[in-house]
């Protein structure tokens, strides 16, 4: 992720809740709730080698951080899908590490956003 760009793309994301700040406020909210443990979970499931629940997360939170605009975050889970679903383990540790990374900043740019007035 080139973090000199932003995390997410604040239009986008308001595109995709019609213009609702209130709803995508509310989106949000719920990512910042869910998005750790769905990142723990993750890991524990490589862990296990459970690459199935690996794939289906990724996927699941793909969709969710693409929602908001968030690109890069979005590829880095479609790849990880992508491993997972092809059984490639090799690639999977780098591409989780990279869910967490893209998460930091993502989070770290929503968590503003959010408290803005």
């Amino acid at each position: 992720m080139d973090y000199s760009k932003p995390a997410f793309i604040l239009h986008e994301a308001l595109t995709r809740a019609a213009g609702d700040a209130d709803l995508l406020k509310e989106a949000i909210g719920i990512l910042l709730e869910d998005a750790p443990l769905q990142l723990r979970t993750l890991r524990d499931a490589y862990g296990a080698h459970d690459l199935q629940t690996v794939q289906r997360l990724a996927h699941g939170l793909q969709g969710a951080v693409a929602n908001l605009g968030a690109s890069s975050m979005a590829a880095g889970l479609r790849d990880l899908s992508h491993a997972a679903r092809d059984k490639r383990e090799d690639a999977i540790d780098p591409l989780l590490d990279r869910a967490h990374r893209d998460w930091t900043a993502l989070e770290r740019e929503l968590r503003t956003w959010v408290a803005s007035p």
